[in-house]
C-alpha cells in the first residue's frame, strides 16, 4: 500500500483505516504484512490476516520518517480495531466474540457467545506495552444487531471509556469518579451508535439522543424525543452546542422528525 501526505510517501503493507491517529507531529497506524494482507491491501482484508503479522507504526508527520515499528501483541480481536492517543499514551481497542460456558445441574454444559472488548495501552513515544485488559459488553448474545462489536472508545482527561466501563489511562485500573470501591459502569442502552464526549458529558443513543454528565450517579437526560442519532458517531458537542446532523432517514426506526438540529445551553 502507498500512503501519501504532502511531499512524502510511505510504502508498506495493509494499513488499517480505522487506526490512523495523528497528534503532536506524529502519526500512528496498524499495519499488516502477512501474505494475504499485502496481496489484498486496498481491498477488504480480514483482521485475522492483519494480525498474522501486525505492527504499530509511528511516523513523523512533517518528513514521513519512520520513528518506530513494534509488533502488535497476540490478540483475540476479530470484529474491529481502533487506535487513539492522549497525553503520551496510545490505546488500541477492539471487539471479539467470547464463548461463555455454563455448567447445568444435570452435568451438561451450555455455550453462548458474547461480545467482549480487548484494551491495550502503549507508550506513544516508543510503543512499549504498558497494560492490557478485557471486559464484556453489557448485553447478552454475541451482539451485532446494534453495533456492539464496533463501539469506538472515548478519551477524556486521562480516562478511557470503553463501553460499558472506564479505565485510568495511566494505570489501567477501573475508573472511580469519587474514589470509591464501585467502578463507573453504564447499563445497557437501546439503539445503535457509539459514544462521543465533551469536557463534562457523554453523548449517545438510548432510543433518543441522550446526554449524561461524567461522574458518579449521573442521570441520563434526553436531548430530544422526536428523532434519533445515526448508527455511528453523530452527536457532536462543538463550540458549546450539541449538533445532531440528520442520519436516521435510511433506517426503519419510527421517529417522526428527520432533520438536522442544533441545541444551545439553557440560560
Amino acid at each position: 500500500t502507498v500512503f501519501r501526505v504532502g511531499s512524502w510517501t510511505y510504502r508498506g503493507g495493509a494499513m488499517v483505516n480505522s487506526t490512523f491517529t495523528v497528534a503532536d507531529g506524529r502519526m500512528w497506524f496498524l499495519e499488516g504484512r502477512s501474505k494475504e494482507a499485502v496481496s489484498k491491501a486496498g481491498e477488504q482484508v480480514r483482521l485475522a490476516a492483519i494480525f498474522e503479522d501486525a505492527s504499530i507504526v509511528c511516523l513523523d508527520t512533517k518528513s514521513g520518517k519512520k520513528l518506530w515499528r513494534v509488533p502488535f501483541p497476540k490478540t483475540r480481536i476479530g470484529h474491529s480495531v481502533f487506535l487513539a492517543t492522549d497525553g503520551g499514551y496510545l490505546v488500541a481497542v477492539g471487539g471479539f466474540s467470547n464463548e461463555l460456558v455454563t455448567k447445568k445441574d444435570d452435568g451438561t454444559e451450555s455455550k453462548r457467545l458474547q461480545t467482549w472488548y480487548e484494551v491495550m495501552c502503549f507508550d506513544s513515544l516508543d510503543g512499549k506495552l504498558r497494560w492490557r485488559k478485557d471486559h464484556s459488553n453489557n448485553v447478552h448474545g454475541s451482539g451485532g444487531e446494534h453495533g456492539e462489536q464496533v463501539h469506538h472508545p472515548v478519551l477524556r482527561d486521562g480516562v478511557l471509556f470503553v463501553e460499558p466501563v472506564a479505565y485510568h489511562l495511566d494505570s489501567g485500573e477501573r475508573w472511580n469518579p469519587d474514589g470509591g470501591n464501585s467502578p463507573w459502569y453504564i447499563g445497557a442502552r437501546r439503539g445503535c451508535g457509539t459514544f462521543s464526549a465533551s469536557a463534562s458529558c457523554l453523548y449517545f443513543r438510548n432510543h433518543n439522543p441522550m446526554a449524561m454528565p461524567i461522574g458518579r450517579g449521573a442521570k441520563q437526560t434526553k436531548i430530544t424525543a422526536v428523532s434519533r442519532p445515526g448508527c455511528w458517531i453523530s452527536i457532536l458537542p462543538v463550540g458549546g452546542m450539541v449538533l445532531l446532523p440528520e442520519a436516521s432517514s435510511g433506517c426503519v426506526c419510527a421517529f417522526p422528525v428527520q432533520t438536522s438540529m442544533g441545541f444551545v445551553p439553557r440560560r
